[in-house]
Formats: structure tokens, sequence, C-alpha cells
């Protein structure tokens, strides 16, 4: 149905616009901003979604660009009409292209940077024109013999998106370096400009900040919220400067121009310089250059600040001014930025072992370590350190001087590939009649230490290597029944132990096993001599059980 009824009105001169009956196709829907130079359909909305059947377009780019080349194509000032259209259009580009957030095309770059604008100095035309904007309207009345300023209809600060694409250079008024009419900025008569400050209008004038943020706050919260340097504008110092003046600086072929103004803010020198007394309460005088600062609603700011002077609104708002949240945030998040810039600068370094420093978290004061080279072998492990003994005051709960660990001394390995000549035994020999009882619930030293582990029997039963002189150990197995618990009496057939002995055969149910010299390096003589250690561990660590 839907596309039977855009057959039917596609051919056919079947709606009405402002200019009569026209061609669906040949009409755009929505506001006629574009009045008197293309059809536009009736607008309500109940007739709104025949529109959206019939596919009716609003004018897009192409169109609005269209529209206005042929308002320049007369080279002849625009009237008023023409004038609207031309700033409605501009507005409509802006909106649109704003919103767009896919890449600008390259041809339509090109067109908007050759777009005719209407400026002080008559239509420019080309992509190489040179076309400047002032945001400032007092500004703008001085330059205009001067500069092509743009003309769109409106005040440029509305079309700040367009600027770039439209190669429009905009004059900063708020950066524009003070200088005063006697001469320039150099030498002896820059001491004007260092003055000592007038404190009877610093005073009036942050008076007036104050008052002049509660009436936004009050009145005009969004413009309030989006100005972020209210902390700054309040704490400026105010000079006269008779004769105040501000350059400018076009830059391309175009000299800087000098310019008199009523008030100027100094950035570098936190200053307001104000031509006299009476461009304190003014909208032309410290009213615009305070305006200037504001990135929107320059012009309400500055209606704002004469009214707070002309409705007396600096007595009335005596006490502390009204402030938005986001402005407390701000302060906020300014004051604790300082304050852990002042913690980090208190804190004293740590010397690290790579020779660099660093600093405490915080701002307490640490004891301080000495950078050199460590040398110091690392403390035993927890499980190699014997427990304290009741009642000895523990690593937490010292008392007394501390005294730092003493290194202990290296050995080198070669030492350890030295074979000793003879077995040292330590203690009193252990015999069969002798083994020490142990006490229930307590184990006794594990013969193993960290190595290599013990080798594996070899299966098959395979014959084991020619033996040769060293160190042999003859072992008896264990009967089957588990482990001998503790204060049993020893077993007779337990282990023996001989030095330098070849081995011989080994008969009933015996076997025979051949320490490697690097486990007996490794183990000691525990790791033959189970009877001098814990038999079970032995069997297990051996394989034998």
């Amino acid at each position: 149905m839907e596309k039977q009824i855009r057959h039917e009105f596609r051919y056919e001169d079947l709606v009405l616009t402002d200019q009569g009956w026209m061609e669906s196709r040949k009409c755009f829907q929505g506001p006629a901003i574009l009045r008197g130079f293309r059809p536009f359909t009736l607008t309500g909305v109940d007739i709104a979604p025949l529109w959206q059947v019939l596919g009716i377009p609003e004018p897009g780019v192409d169109d609005l660009i269209d529209v206005l080349k042929e308002i320049s194509g007369t080279g002849a000032a625009p009237d008023a009409d023409r004038e609207r259209v031309m700033l409605e259009a501009l507005r409509r580009l802006r909106d649109v292209i704003s919103s767009d957030d896919k890449p600008m095309p390259p041809g339509l770059q090109s067109r908007l940077r050759s777009l005719p604008l209407w400026t002080t100095a008559g239509w420019v035309k080309g992509k190489g024109r040179s076309v400047f904007a002032v945001a400032d309207s007092k500004v703008e009345r001085a330059l205009t013999d001067r500069l092509p300023l743009w003309k769109p209809g409106g005040n440029v600060q509305q079309f700040t998106a367009l600027l770039g694409r439209l190669h429009v250079t905009l004059l900063d008024v708020a950066g524009a370096k003070v200088t005063y009419e006697t001469g320039g900025v150099d030498g002896v008569r820059s001491a004007a400009l260092d003055q000592p400050a007038d404190a009877s209008l610093t005073e009036d004038f942050r008076r007036g900040v104050a008052a002049l943020q509660d009436l936004l706050v009050r009145d005009e919260p969004e413009t309030a919220e989006a100005f972020t340097g209210w902390t700054w504008l309040a704490g400026l110092e105010v000079r006269l400067l008779p004769g105040l003046r501000i350059r400018l600086d076009p830059g391309g072929t175009y000299e800087p121009i000098e310019l008199p103004v009523d008030a100027q803010i100094d950035r570098g020198r936190h200053t307001l310089f104000l031509r006299s007394h009476t461009a304190l309460t003014t909208k032309t005088g410290a009213g615009a250059a305070i305006a200037s600062h504001f990135a929107e609603e320059r012009s309400r700011v500055g209606h704002s600040w004469r009214d707070v002077w002309e409705e007396r609104l600096v007595e009335a708002g005596a006490g502390t001014a009204l402030t938005s949240a986001g402005q407390r945030d701000r302060e906020e998040r300014q004051r604790l930025a300082e304050e852990l810039r002042q913690r980090a600068q208190l804190a004293p370094a740590l010397p690290m072992p790579n020779g660099k420093s660093t600093a405490h978290r915080g701002t307490g004061t640490g004891a301080t370590v000495s950078a050199g080279p460590i040398g110091i072998v690392p403390l035993p492990r927890t499980g190699s350190t014997p427990a304290p003994a009741p009642g000895s005051p523990g690593p937490g709960n010292q008392t007394g001087p501390q005294h730092a660990p003493t290194a202990r001394p290296l050995v080198d390995a070669a030492a350890f590939d030295v074979l000793p000549g003879k077995v040292t035994r330590l203690g009193t020999p252990s015999t069969p009649g002798s083994a020490p009882a142990r006490t229930p619930g307590t184990a006794g030293p594990s013969p193993r230490r960290l190595g290599t582990p013990l080798p594996q029997p070899r299966p098959g039963g395979a014959p084991s290597p020619a033996p040769q002189p060293g160190f042999t150990a003859r072992l008896r197995r264990r009967p089957q029944g588990g482990a001998r618990h503790p204060g049993a009496p020893p077993d007779p057939e337990r282990a023996e132990c001989r030095a330098g002995r070849p081995a011989g055969r080994v008969g009933h149910g015996r076997r025979r096993i051949r320490l490697d010299r690097a486990l007996l390096r490794d183990q000691g003589p525990r790791a033959c001599c189970p009877g001098r250690a814990d038999p079970d561990a032995f069997g297990v660590r051996t394989g034998l059980v």
C-alpha cells in the first residue's frame, strides 16, 4: 500500500507547499528555513506521517550550500529576508555537521572551504580567501575598516563549530597583549604595566565577582556550571592604566593592530587593567573583559555584570556567594591534589638497592636504608629455624638494641668436589643395644636435605655395576608388618655400615646398594646409616620398602 501511494504522488502535483502544488520529490518538510528558495510542505503532527510515507526529506548539507551560493550570486548585500535565510541555513549546517560522527567526505570539505561568505569587505569567495571573526561587538566595530570580518547575521560565537570547516580565523581578544597609547611594552615604559594594584578597586571587583557567581547560579545555572575559573577570577588584582590598548596579530600579510579598550585581563600579570574607575561597573568595560573568558553566553554574562552594579546586588549579597555543586566538587579535587603534592614533597626518599631512591608513602619518616652492594646471604627458611624457647622474646617483641645480621661466609663450589680422606662420626656410635629411644609424638630430623633424590632400584633385578673401593651399605629389608613404633627394641639386622670394604655377596633376601660418591657427599654418613636416622623415612626414600 505504501509503495503504491508513493508511486501515485511521485509523478503528480498532489503535495501542497508554500509555493503551490508540487511533486513529492521536489519539496522539503520541516521548518521552512529556506523559504523563498525551496518549497516546503505544510507542518503539523497529523500530517507528518504522510510525509514520512512519501519520503519527503528535510534540507541536507548540499541543499544548504546551494542556497548560500544562490544568495551570494547577486554580489549585493543581502536584504533582511536573504540575511534571515543565510542565518538559518548556517545554523542548520552547523547542527548537521556537529551531529555527524562520520568523517567528512573530501568533496564536501572542498565545497565548504570555497563557500562564499558575507564580510565587512563584501562577498569573499574562493579557497584562498582570508576571513576573520571577532566575538566582541565593540572590537568588531573598531576593526570594520581594517580586516574582512565575517558577518553571518548574528554573533559569530554561535558558529564556533564551523570556523575551522569554513577556514575562518577567530581573533583571540581575551589573549590579546596589553599595551598603552604612549608606546609599546619594551624597555622602561613597561614599568607602567607593573605598577602597584589599587586596593579599593580590587576589593570592589572581588565583591562583584561573588555577586555575579551568585546571580548566574540562581538564574543561569548552565552558564555558571560551564565556567570553571571562578577562583582564578576572584583572585585577580585591579590596576588603573590610562590610555589602555590591546594589540591583535591577525597574521599572514596583515600587520599587528592596536585598539583602545575600557578593560582587559592580563593572565600573565594576573591583573585586570581598567582605563578608568567607571569601567569597573559597565558592560563594555569589565563586563566585556570577564565575558571574553566564558565559552558560551558571553552577551548574557556582560549584561549580568552590569545588573550586579545597577541593581546593587553587591551590597545585597555581601555574605557567602551561592556556588554550584560542580564548582564545589572541582574545588575539593583541587584541594586534595594540592595536599597530595605537598605530602609528596615533604616525604623523605628511601635509597633502593640499585642506587635509586623512592619516597615514603604518607608524611611519616621511616628509617633510612643505606644503599650499597648486597652481599648478605639470605637467612635460612622458617622450617629449618628452631623455635624460640618458651618465655623468650620473639621477633615481634624483642627488647634492647638490635644488631644487623652478620654475613655468612660463602664456600666455593669446587670445595665440594674434593673427596674426604675418612668418614668422621659425630656423637656416640650407634649400637644395636644402645639406640636412642624417641619420645612418642616427636619426629627426628629428616635424613634428607635439599638436593638430588636418591636413585630408585632398577626394575627386573638387573645386576649392579662392578663394585669399586669406596663406601658400601648393606641393608636388610623391613619385614612385612608396618613401621616399628617408637620405644620398640631396635632390630639387630637393621643396617650395617662398612667403610673401605669391597662389596661381597648378599643373600637371604637382602639387597645390595651402591651409594654414589655424589650421594655420599650430599647426604653424609646418615644416608647410609639408618640406625642414626629415621628408618621409616630412609626406607621410603631409597625405595627399599
